[in-house]
């Protein structure tokens, strides 16, 4: 087996990116155990299956974060559903 270092640095940066082990390793002509074996080694926290699949199914973020209001006409819109509401509550 071949256990020529693989930088922690570069591992880690992939990593965080959001590729998968799987995807790492065929950017790095790898086996994906091999990827595996220095995670581990390194001690880098790895994603559960559901955590993976968010970020898979989510490569723009959190889907439900709220929009920052940037134009006028944005704030006019929400302006418009703040009054609606509080009209509700009455």
């Amino acid at each position: 087996m071949n256990k020529t270092p693989m930088p922690i640095g570069d591992l880690e940066k992939l990593y965080k990116s959001g590729l998968s082990m799987f995807e790492i390793a065929a950017k790095l002509k790898c086996s994906t155990h091999k990827i595996v074996y220095w995670m581990n080694k390194y001690n880098l926290q790895r994603r559960s299956l559901s955590d993976a699949l968010y970020v898979k199914l989510n490569p723009n973020g959190d889907p439900f974060k709220i929009k920052k209001i940037i134009n006028q006409d944005e704030k006019f819109l929400y302006g418009l559903g703040d009054r609606y509401l509080l009209g509700r509550r009455r």
